[in-house]
């Protein structure tokens, strides 16, 4: 008994030396403070600080007017947000932090998403991801809303790090349209090219906003205002496409038998519309109806032939086969073959050929856009 109790002793002793060896050699937490350099960027190209003129062309896709970058740790927010163009340096603690930067929503001025108050209300990542994001307001042409999300780990005195933002829209380059009309038919001369039934409403910057929208612009044709008023077809002057900065382009393009108009390098039209994934689309359904239906995002191109029986102005209307997806971006080239329909609301079989190419969209593009 004796002996067992000794070499319990010499046990627990044993332990003890080693605990203490272990305490001895223990490395002390690190700590301090890094500023931390935070260079914010759309995917896959560099940010555009430098305003431009035109409403809409590819450097406008990459402009940041402003960013406002929040710091999150154990989701409570670490520090007082911070605003900037497309660099913004805050300091920081050691330590791993979720980093959220979102542009061009007014910084922190009361004409933007919040002013700077709000901001510094925001408790944790999901009160961003839950700020409405109103397709009229601040998607108007202009520049485009973006958020970016990387987790970053604070272990100097001087950090820096790269943070790529996505747009909530898609973007749709109507690159070219060729007329393949029989010789003989007439002369077609383009007018208009615009979107029907683009999703648009009130969205949030976490919300998948593809199927989130109860709100539809240039429904079949139709300012939203006039949806059941089968007279009203978009003519950009008596009736105005909804958010025509982003759905509708006047064009004047003469097109011969065998020619085309446009080109990769110079397309059409840019348009900007929100996600949709409805990729259904009936001309029977809007008819009689004073309200928008949920169906697939179209284009419409109208134009007037002119041959030796006058000039009459058709539609050749034609839906985005497989929806429309977030930040991504889609060449569309049309090609004619026959007269269209008589109103922008009838998908006439057999009259066009369209061919639709999607692609990450990544740097704005590098194109002159045909004014």
């Amino acid at each position: 008994m004796k002996k067992t109790i000794r070499f319990i002793s010499f046990a627990m002793l044993s332990a003890a030396v080693a605990a203490f060896a272990v305490s001895c050699n223990h490395e002390p937490e690190v700590t301090g403070e890094g500023n931390v350099t935070f260079v914010i960027s759309p995917e896959g190209g560099n940010a555009v600080t430098k305003a431009t003129t035109a409403v809409i062309s590819g450097s406008k896709e990459s402009q940041m007017t402003d960013v406002v970058v929040l710091a999150f740790r154990n989701n409570v927010l670490a520090a007082a947000p911070v605003t900037g163009t497309s660099s913004v340096t805050m300091t920081l603690p050691y330590g791993t932090y979720d980093i959220y930067a979102v542009a061009n929503t007014g910084g922190f001025t009361g004409g933007g998403l919040k002013t700077a108050a709000q901001w510094a209300a925001v408790t944790s990542p999901s009160s961003i991801t839950s700020i409405p994001v109103p397709y009229a307001d601040y998607n108007d042409g202009t520049d485009f809303i973006q958020i970016g999300h990387k987790s970053v780990d604070v272990n100097a005195a001087s950090v820096s790090e790269s943070i790529s933002t996505t747009r909530l829209v898609s973007r749709i380059r109507f690159q070219s349209i060729k007329n393949s009309m029989p010789e003989g038919i007439g002369t077609l001369t383009l007018q208009r090219i615009f979107l029907c039934n683009v999703a648009a409403g009130s969205v949030t910057l976490g919300e998948d906003v593809s199927s989130a929208t109860t709100e539809w612009y240039n429904p079949f044709g139709r300012p939203k205002d006039n949806v059941g008023n089968d007279n009203a077809t978009i003519d950009g002057s008596t009736y105005v496409a909804d958010n025509a900065a982003l759905t509708y382009k006047a064009v004047s393009n003469v097109i011969a038998t065998g020619a085309t108009a446009g080109s990769s390098g110079s397309p059409l039209a840019l348009f900007y519309p929100y996600p949709n994934n409805h990729t259904n689309f009936s001309a029977e359904a809007w008819k009689g109806q004073h309200t928008p239906v949920a169906q697939a995002t179209c284009i419409c191109v109208a134009g007037t032939v002119s041959g030796q029986g006058g000039t009459k102005t058709y539609y050749w209307t034609f839906k985005m086969p497989n929806g429309l997806e977030v930040n991504k971006s889609y060449d569309v080239n049309l090609t004619i073959t026959k007269l269209g329909a008589d109103e922008p609301g009838e998908m006439k079989d057999g009259v066009v050929s369209v061919s639709v190419v999607p692609a990450e969209w990544g740097a704005g593009s590098n194109v002159t856009e045909i004014l």
